[in-house]
């Protein structure tokens, strides 16, 4: 299959380019970082706001996967936030309807779920796919535009689009993690109401995009994608009790839910693993405890 990647010299951008090679596709990158095209594939420098370039780039593709974005919201400059998060995918979904391609995965976020939003009113734990979506910062809100108009051209292009949700992502090496180094017990309340002490290792989010690109699937639907487990020191039922006593469990009791995993992650990514076989075997808890253990 020939895949355009945007976003290639980005945190997911890099893996994603081995991940699409290893599996034999072909792949031409897109990224505003100039780069020189190796011998195993093509790189156009050029930013995905650029329609044009971006009408250019989808020739002659089978499928697109859009990873790139804007990911820390800095005061002040949510024009640019919004310039590249949202017009970014309204370009890449105009471009895909334009030459007919059918096929799109979409770099979303956990964030697109609002669930930091203390005003959202419809919360429940586990967190997972159906939770209704209330954005609250201009990042949420950014990511949440992006599926509504995944949705849009999902219905009215007959594209097949998938948005991907992943919660904080982990590399392999745990030097290359310095922002989690940062992180002590004392602390852990305040990353609580970010991402619920998730985590998911960025190959296994890698194999989930690339899952996706042949995955039996229809219109737009999206995935969130987390480890199995939390990198929390005290036990998923004690967290929820702590830091989220109000907070209801409409689909299944603690007690059932981490049964065999007392450390199970308040976030469950049922769907991805039902719908696209996929799997976080990369997403090992005593992985990212290596990363607070430097």
């Amino acid at each position: 299959m020939k895949v355009l990647l945007t976003g290639s010299q980005g945190l997911v951008g890099k893996w994603m380019v081995k991940t699409l090679l290893d599996a034999g596709h072909t792949v031409r990158t897109i990224d505003r970082a100039a780069q020189r095209s190796g011998s195993d594939w093509e790189h156009i420098p050029g930013d995905v706001r650029d329609i044009a370039l971006m009408r250019r780039a989808v020739q002659g593709m089978d499928a697109v996967i859009h990873a790139a974005a804007i990911l820390e919201e800095v005061r002040g400059q949510e024009d640019i936030l919004y310039s590249v998060n949202i017009q970014g995918v309204w370009n890449v979904l105009i471009a895909c309807a334009e030459a007919g391609i059918g096929r799109l995965v979409n770099f979303s976020s956990l964030q697109a779920l609002g669930h930091s939003n203390k005003r959202h009113t419809a919360l429940s734990l586990p967190l997972d796919d159906d939770i209704p979506r209330q954005p609250a910062t201009a990042y949420q809100t950014s990511k949440y535009v992006g599926e509504e108009m995944c949705q849009v051209y999902a219905l009215h292009h007959n594209m097949t689009i998938a948005s991907l949700r992943p919660t904080a992502i982990l590399q392999p090496e745990p030097e290359e993690n310095r922002w989690w180094r940062s992180l002590q017990d004392d602390v852990l309340a305040h990353h609580a109401t970010n991402d619920y002490w998730s985590f998911v290792d960025v190959r296994d989010v890698c194999q989930a995009a690339l899952l996706c690109l042949t995955a039996p699937l229809e219109g737009h639907q999206a995935f969130l994608l987390t480890s199995d487990y939390t990198y929390a020191r005290i036990p998923t039922v004690e967290l929820a009790q702590k830091y989220y006593p109000a907070f209801p469990w409409l689909k299944v009791s603690p007690e059932e839910y981490t049964r065999g995993n007392p450390y199970r992650s308040l976030i469950n990514c049922w769907k991805a693993k039902q719908t696209l076989g996929w799997q976080p075997v990369h997403s090992q808890r005593q992985d990212v405890l290596k990363v607070f253990a430097k």
